[in-house]
């Protein structure tokens, strides 16, 4: 595994930079150079595809057959990095989180379909600018090498990517994302005990990677429908207990105030194990995001055996896929989200009974085939 920045201790990870001079360079370059390389606007995020690293010199790439592409925004790497690789016969694959690949630069279109017209006339843009298309068109020849390859999780993704030129739909392949035998479920009681949890607590649980600054989480849907259902258990009189649990971010107090049941921040959670037991500990998790691929955090809900209520965005819907795994309102339904979570707390169907096989060995065949077979 090859990274910009490495948080374990761990051999089998290498970074671009060896030593501190190359990441103060990495940095500063992040810097000075940031504004155009990840930019917010209008609740939706895009970066560029020109900033890279150096990695001609690398032998962990040098000798690699095939190269797996994550996350490679923000100045990892770059049009110009990808093209020498597939010049040197790498087979590259390039597994989507979310819509980067095959638009101009848009994380998440947000219902522009301009990525089907190679991202002419960007809304994002001012009126007539190329700054989108150009970087399409740069996308847009990768499609032209044979050892290039996508890999789409979700079937959401999957589907709008068979419309994007930036793509070839012959190699183009849904495998949906896979997770370790962690999450499963666990006494709910004994999870709670772990935790320094009370017992005769509804918990509710909502949480994710920058749940408060990521734009796409929709964390004013989550307030939103929490102040609904607080408004229905005053109106009904009902006495029982409701507490928020918050992952992914630290304490945070003005959020707080707006949430009107107590709020317990869990922060940022590595340990998987930890992890597994949050899920457990709680009776249902939501998610309000506005746009979504393939959420591990819902994947590992579920299959640690707690059920999800949430909005039917992207690739939510290949997980949450029957009544006992959750279900899904249409977007931005805050009173619908409301009541579903009412119901399940209420009636105790936000624990899943049966253990859903994530069809793991047949996933992992996928990867396997993908990368061996011509």
């Amino acid at each position: 595994m090859l990274v910009i920045g490495k948080s374990r201790d761990d051999e089998s990870v290498k970074t671009f930079y060896h030593n501190k001079a190359g990441m103060v360079f990495y940095k500063i370059k992040s810097y000075v150079l940031g504004e155009w390389n990840y930019i917010k606007k209008n609740n939706s995020s895009y970066s560029t595809f020109w900033i890279g690293s150096p990695i001609k010199s690398l032998n962990i790439i040098n000798d690699a057959d095939v190269i797996y592409l994550h996350w490679i925004c923000k100045g990892v790497l770059n049009y110009r990095n990808i093209s020498s690789l597939l010049k040197k016969g790498k087979k590259v694959i390039w597994v989507m989180h979310d819509m980067f690949p095959v638009t101009g630069g848009c994380h998440h279109a947000m219902g522009c379909e301009r990525y089907k017209l190679e991202c002419t006339d960007c809304p994002f843009w001012s009126r007539h600018s190329r700054k989108a298309s150009r970087q399409f068109l740069n996308k847009k020849r990768l499609v032209l090498e044979d050892n290039m390859y996508w890999v789409a999780p979700s079937k959401w993704l999957y589907n709008l990517s068979c419309q994007s030129p930036a793509i070839n739909n012959e190699r183009l392949f849904r495998i949906p994302n896979i997770i370790n035998n962690s999450f499963h479920p666990i006494e709910t009681r004994q999870s709670r005990d772990e935790l320094g949890l009370e017992q005769n607590v509804k918990y509710i649980l909502y949480g994710a990677d920058g749940v408060i600054n990521n734009p796409y989480k929709g964390l004013r849907y989550f307030v939103e429908t929490l102040s609904i259902l607080n408004q229905m258990i005053s109106d009904e009189a009902i006495t029982y207990d409701i507490k928020v649990l918050i992952f992914g971010a630290s304490e945070n107090e003005e959020l707080k105030l707006k949430i009107p049941f107590e709020t317990i921040f869990l922060g940022v959670i590595r340990d998987e194990k930890k992890m597994n037991s949050v899920y457990n500990a709680a009776d249902l998790m939501v998610i309000t995001s506005t746009a979504e691929n393939y959420p591990l955090t819902v994947q590992e809900s579920v299959c640690a055996g707690t059920s999800v209520a949430g909005f039917d965005v992207g690739g939510i819907s290949d997980i949450v896929d029957c009544e006992e795994k959750g279900e899904l309102v249409k977007p931005y339904d805050t009173n619908s989200l409301a009541e579903i979570v009412k119901k399940r707390i209420e009636k105790g169907v936000g624990k899943i009974v049966s253990h859903y096989d994530t069809e793991r060995d047949d996933i992992l065949n996928k990867h396997l085939r993908l990368i061996f077979d011509e």
